[in-house]
């Protein structure tokens, strides 16, 4: 009988269900829970949030011996989300609205330079779309290549906390992107010496984002997103 944790803690799903991913969802009630305040991360409610495995890497093995992991991950509803998500001052105003949001990235916040560099996409569509190859090199270029108008956001490379470029509005959809609001966080690892990238992950949050599932990609909210060295 194969242990289902690894010496570092981490649950290995493949010894458990080799045919399934395994999926943390945020808590339900992320909005009201946490402050919009991205640099709280060190307050013990957020430190306590669960590490999110990656939907999908190339293999076990790689989810395993990842060298950098997501940490954190939630969003806040923010007090312009009116105007954010194009309503007036009565009336519904839904959050699958065209309309517009923030996101944060950070890398070893409160700990230091990163022993690696790396770079953070968030494009529209999700597992349906970008989930669909044979193998993860398949997958990952379906998300590269993605159209222009699916590409919501970009960080610059970024070697350690509070790097420029890790931070910005976007678009949660346009008249190109129709249907769902789902989407996908992509995450590429560089080496610091030779930039070469040598590893990388696509999170689709298919296991639900917070109370909306995996509709995730909302107007008029502000989202954070953690990494750190494993």
């Amino acid at each position: 009988m194969y242990p289902i944790f690894d010496s570092r803690g981490y649950y290995r799903p493949q010894y458990v269900y080799p045919c399934y991913p395994i999926y943390q969802p945020i808590p339900q009630d992320y909005e009201t829970y946490y402050t919009n305040n991205y640099r709280s991360i060190e307050e013990n409610l957020l430190v306590q949030r669960p590490i999110i495995i990656p939907d999908d890497v190339s293999s076990a093995e790689e989810r395993e011996t990842a060298p950098v992991i997501l940490t954190q991950s939630w969003a806040t509803r923010n007090a312009n989300f009116r105007s954010r998500c194009g309503c007036d001052s009565i009336g519904s105003c839904p959050s699958t609205n065209h309309g517009q949001s923030y996101a944060a990235v950070d890398y070893n916040y409160g700990v230091g330079p990163g022993k690696y560099n790396i770079r953070v996409w968030i494009k529209h569509y999700g597992k349906e779309n970008y989930g669909q190859g044979d193998t993860f090199e398949k997958r990952w270029n379906s998300f590269q290549r993605a159209p222009n108008s699916y590409n919501h956001f970009t960080t610059s490379i970024l070697s350690g906390p509070g790097a420029p470029g890790r931070a910005g509005y976007f678009k949660n959809g346009n008249n190109d992107t129709p249907g769902l609001r789902t989407g996908t966080l992509g995450l590429e690892v560089y080496d610091k010496r030779t930039g070469n990238s040598v590893w990388r992950a696509l999170y689709y949050f298919d296991g639900g984002f917070g109370n909306w599932g995996r509709e995730w990609l909302r107007c008029g909210h502000d989202y954070g997103f953690e990494f750190k060295d494993a």
